[in-house]
């Protein structure tokens, strides 16, 4: 399970998406949940984000990313604080 780590990870980290649905790949051996914190959040309104273009972080480019090492179906859960969303994928 991995909460508010993408988000961050892509834009302090300066992975793309892709490359971590890669890593967490080799990790998970069935299921993985992850949490996606979408671009409207209120946390992510800092000085960090300031001017970052982040209109590639969508949530359907999310699960496209993740879709390539889960092809199973996935589920779409409500997360606390809201906008945020979690998505269980299986492989």
């Amino acid at each position: 399970m991995w909460l508010a780590v993408v988000d961050r990870a892509c834009d302090r980290g300066n992975y793309y998406v892709d490359g971590f649905a890669d890593r967490l790949n080799r990790f998970a051996k069935k299921n993985l949940i992850i949490e996606f914190v979408p671009n409207n959040d209120i946390h992510l309104t800092g000085n960090i984000y300031k001017g970052k273009d982040r209109s590639w972080y969508t949530l359907d480019n999310f699960v496209k990313a993740f879709k390539k090492y889960f092809s199973g179906e996935h589920e779409i859960f409500d997360s606390t604080p809201s906008p945020r969303i979690l998505i269980k994928f299986c492989k």
